[in-house]
């Protein structure tokens, strides 16, 4: 009787984010997928023949093609660097996580003040006698976007591999360098093949963390953006202000819907690569 009462403490305490869970997020999805599906495809002939709906496609996909990797790359090869002991790696550590606790109000507000358009940067630039820029509202916003994107995340992806590479046995370098196998060998068949797992890890919290970019995407470029940083989210936002919740259901499934494939890609991919 005791041990049945332990076991449900855990429970009772659950139970309040459970409801939450439930009431918030599970039961408005289910009423968005019913009228989503209660539609047919008139719904989805609507939503196909935007053009606005596409442009954000296009954007996110082009983002996460290219910020992903980028902060895989960037982690990988920062961890490599500070597994090494010097002077100021604790430093250079503990700098590289510090953007995990700023607050994205804060980020927006140093962007403005550097790259508005009467900011920092262009005060300087028109003080040397150069053209100024529009930063926030051309071409450069996707650049500023992904920048914002590697500056917030790529110290956590360091973390996650230098956790992967203190796991990796000291003997197995050592045997290597007994086999005559150079810096890049050891990197290629000793390191990388062991951070496999961990690999796989910081592939999914890059993912999500890309989708999580429509915060400091919203906050500092508007509710309408340049065409080049306009996401699903941005999309989204803007039906819902629009009233247009035929629409907005349809979109917010298919962005969930994509969201799994992707997911459901990368478990594939490792799978594969394990097996192999």
């Amino acid at each position: 009787m005791i041990f049945r009462q332990r076991k449900q403490v855990p429970w009772l305490f659950l139970s309040p984010l459970l409801a939450g869970v439930l009431l918030f997020f599970i039961w408005p999805f289910a009423l968005t997928a019913e009228e989503v599906f209660s539609s047919g495809a008139e719904i989805f002939h609507d939503l196909f023949s935007s053009s606005s709906f596409w442009l954000a496609v296009k954007n996110t996909i082009r983002f996460l093609f290219t910020a992903v990797p980028l902060n895989i790359f960037l982690g990988l090869v920062l961890a490599l660097a500070l597994q090494k002991q010097f002077c100021g790696v604790l430093f250079f550590r503990s700098a590289l996580l510090f953007p995990l606790v700023v607050p994205a109000a804060c980020i927006v507000m140093t962007v403005r003040v550097f790259l508005a358009e009467r900011g920092i940067v262009n005060a300087l630039l028109f003080s040397m006698g150069l053209p100024v820029a529009g930063w926030t509202g051309g071409p450069a916003a996707f650049l500023i976007l992904v920048l914002l994107y590697l500056w917030k995340n790529c110290g956590y992806t360091m973390v996650l591999f230098l956790a992967g590479l203190n796991l990796i046995p000291r003997e197995q370098y050592q045997c290597a360098m007994l086999d005559g196998a150079g810096a890049w060998q050891r990197l290629l068949f000793v390191t990388l093949p062991q951070l496999r797992q961990t690999g796989f890890f910081v592939l999914i919290v890059s993912v999500i963390g890309a989708f999580k970019s429509f915060r400091e995407a919203f906050l500092l470029f508007g509710r309408h953006p340049h065409e080049s940083i306009y996401m699903l989210q941005h999309f989204i936002s803007n039906n819902f202000d629009n009233l247009n919740y035929r629409r907005l259901s349809a979109a917010s499934l298919l962005l969930l819907a994509g969201f799994l494939a992707v997911m459901g890609i990368v478990f594939f991919a490792y799978r594969k690569i394990r097996r192999g």
